[in-house]
C-alpha cells in the first residue's frame, strides 16, 4: 500500500545539519531532490516560491523539530496511516490506491490534497502535529476529499459552495471510519465552539445563504459545523449510500438550506 514516510529524508537533511554542511545544498540533496515532483506540486499549490523556500530553508536548526524527532521515536505516522486507510477501504474500495506522502514543509496545512500530474495525492505535514492523536481521523478524512476528486477532478475555480459541500462529506465519511467519536471532535472544534455553533445556528444559515459563512467575524472553523450539519440533512433524506454520497454535486446538498426550502 503506497503510504510514502518521505519525512524520513527530511530526517537525513537535518542530520547533514548537523555535520555542517550547507542547508541550501543539503536540502536538494536528501530531501527536495527524490522527491521534487511531489514536493513541487504543494510549493505551487500552496504558493511558495524558491526565494522564499530558499530564505526558510537557511534559517533552520535541526532543534526546531526536536519535537517532531521525539513523536517519531515514540510512534510510526506511517502504521497509523496503514491502519486507518484498511478501515476506509472497507467502508469505500478506492478506483485505485491512493499515494499518501508523510512530509515536513514549512507552508502546508496539516492535511491535504494536492493535484500532482492531474491527479490527487493526499499529504500530511507532519512538523503542524503536537502528537499523532489526530493523524488517523485526517487520514479518513483526506481519503474521503481524495475520493471526490479522483470522481469529479479539481474544479478550474473551487468555490465556498464546492468548498463547504466537500468538507461536509468529508467530516460524515470520517464518522462512518470513526463511529465512537462525538461530531465535535470530528469537526476539530473545541466542545465551547462546538455550543455556540449550536446556539447560533440560525445566523450561520444565514451567513451560508449568502455565501458569507466563512466571514472572519465568525469563530474559527465555526463553517465546518454548518458544512456538517448540511450534508447530515442532505444524507438523512435516504437513497444514497456513502460512495453515492461523495459524489454530490453542490446545488445538490445546498438544497437543504432553510432559506432554499
Amino acid at each position: 500500500m503506497p503510504v510514502f514516510p518521505i519525512y524520513r529524508d527530511f530526517l537525513r537533511f537535518l542530520e547533514a545539519l548537523s555535520r555542517g554542511e550547507s542547508p541550501w545544498r543539503a536540502y536538494q540533496k536528501y530531501y527536495a531532490g527524490p522527491h521534487g515532483n511531489f514536493l513541487r506540486a504543494c510549493w505551487k499549490a500552496f504558493g511558495i516560491d524558491e526565494e522564499a523556500l530558499r530564505a526558510r530553508v537557511e534559517r533552520i536548526r535541526r532543534g526546531d523539530y526536536g519535537l517532531l524527532e521525539g513523536l517519531l521515536q515514540v510512534e510510526a505516522p506511517e502504521e497509523i496511516a496503514l491502519l486507518v486507510l484498511r478501515r476506509c477501504f472497507r467502508l469505500v474500495p478506492p478506483p485505485e490506491e491512493p499515494e499518501v506522502y508523510l512530509t515536513v514543509g514549512f507552508f502546508s496545512p496539516d492535511a491535504f490534497v494536492v493535484k500532482v500530474d492531474d491527479k490527487p495525492k493526499i499529504g500530511f505535514g507532519l512538523e503542524r502535529f503536537q502528537d499523532f492523536g489526530l493523524l488517523g481521523l485526517l487520514v479518513a478524512h483526506e481519503y474521503a476529499h481524495w475520493l471526490r476528486r479522483m470522481s469529479l477532478g479539481f474544479p478550474d475555480d473551487e468555490n465556498w459552495r464546492e468548498r463547504l459541500v466537500s468538507e461536509g462529506l468529508a467530516v460524515l465519511f470520517s464518522g462512518q471510519v470513526f463511529p465512537e467519536l462525538p461530531p465535535y471532535r470530528l469537526l476539530r472544534l473545541p466542545r465551547a465552539r462546538w455550543n455556540w455553533c449550536l446556539a447560533n445556528e440560525p445566523l450561520l444559515w444565514k451567513r451560508t445563504a449568502s455565501g458569507t459563512v466563512f466571514g472572519e467575524d465568525l469563530p474559527p472553523r465555526a463553517w465546518t459545523y454548518v458544512a456538517y450539519r448540511l450534508v447530515q440533512g442532505f444524507a438523512a433524506e435516504g437513497g444514497r449510500d456513502i460512495r453515492g454520497l461523495l459524489t454530490s454535486s453542490p446545488d445538490e446538498v445546498l438544497s437543504r438550506l432553510p432559506e432554499g426550502r
